[in-house]
């Protein structure tokens, strides 16, 4: 078993990851402009690798055109002159005393772990990862795309939320621990982390885009932001703010909801479950009592105004 493949979670596993991996920062700090560039490479071969993709299609319960957007706007901002210029702000990396992160991921937004697991390797810095339970198919697939030395400098583990013994064993030797989540679950691994360490909490977001002015390719660049990811997680937004007089914000809502019904073919949503269905006819119906409703294939675009205070 490679240091980049999923182990199982147990403390005697997971404490040994973090033995092994702070052993590994000198070898990573060593990386070149090469070896960046066949992180590049490798980023780029996990964004059209059909079998993933699928592997995610059937993990993530999105289509498979909104699984390749997704992939392909993570990782392209994954670059040789943007890695290069990543390091270069973060001066005197090399030389860092932080030989350890602990990152735990949300299953949210499914690509979410690109930036949280690649970001301390390119820096330097071997990471120790829990993966959401809910999904873990796509930094288990990331790791093991990875080549060296970036590859053995990452362990995923996958285990219950709230396993304490985990958790604490998860945190033990890392120096900064990232961890994403609602605010009930950072408060409780906040208290299982070890006083030397860095807690960086990162809480769930709300979506929000704001217009003032506008043009065709923002309102359709914006579609696609909404489309993405079946608006689940803060990188799609949800609700829209459009500053304007009279009649503004319904010439914006009828734009976008033009583009809107374009994507619906070309990413179409997935069905909801009875749950979702539930809340959505909930909201359409509190829509059409204070606003208007603008419904297409796949989405729904409520229109309110607002008075100026």
């Amino acid at each position: 078993m490679t240091g980049a493949e999923s182990e199982l979670g147990t403390p005697e596993v997971i404490a040994q990851s973090g033995a092994v991996l702070r052993g590994c920062a000198d070898v990573l700090r060593r990386a070149d402009d090469a070896a960046l560039d066949e992180l590049v490479a490798a980023m780029q071969r996990l964004t059209g690798d059909a079998e993933r993709v699928e592997a995610l299609v059937q993990s993530t319960g999105l289509s498979e055109p909104v699984v390749r957007v997704g992939l392909s706007t993570s990782f392209e901002t994954f670059t040789r002159a943007r890695l290069r210029g990543l390091r270069e702000r973060a001066t005197g990396w090399r030389q860092n005393a932080t030989r350890l992160a602990a990152v735990v991921l949300a299953g949210n937004v499914f690509t979410a772990g690109a930036r949280a697991l690649l970001v301390p390797l390119v820096l330097g810095v071997p990471v120790v990862a829990k993966a959401s339970s809910r999904d873990s198919v796509f930094p288990r697939a990331l790791a093991a795309a990875l080549p060296e030395p970036f590859r053995g400098a990452l362990r995923v583990h996958v285990f219950p939320g709230g396993d304490a013994a985990c958790e604490r064993a998860l945190f033990a030797q890392a120096d900064v621990i990232h961890a994403y989540g609602a605010d009930a679950t950072l408060r409780a691994l906040r208290e299982r982390a070890p006083a030397s360490a860095l807690f960086v909490p990162h809480g769930h977001g709300l979506g929000l885009a704001y217009v003032d002015g506008f043009s065709l390719e923002d309102v359709e660049g914006l579609a696609r932001d909404i489309v993405a990811y079946d608006q689940r997680g803060c990188l799609s937004p949800l609700e829209v703010l459009v500053k304007g007089e009279g009649d503004e914000a319904e010439r914006f809502a009828a734009s976008l909801h033009a583009a809107l019904s374009e994507l619906d073919a070309s990413m179409p949503r997935q069905p909801l479950g009875p749950a979702e269905a539930a809340a959505h006819a909930q909201w359409r119906g509190v829509a059409v009592a204070t606003g208007r409703l603008l419904e297409g294939a796949g989405h729904a675009l409520a229109v309110e105004g607002y008075a100026r205070m």
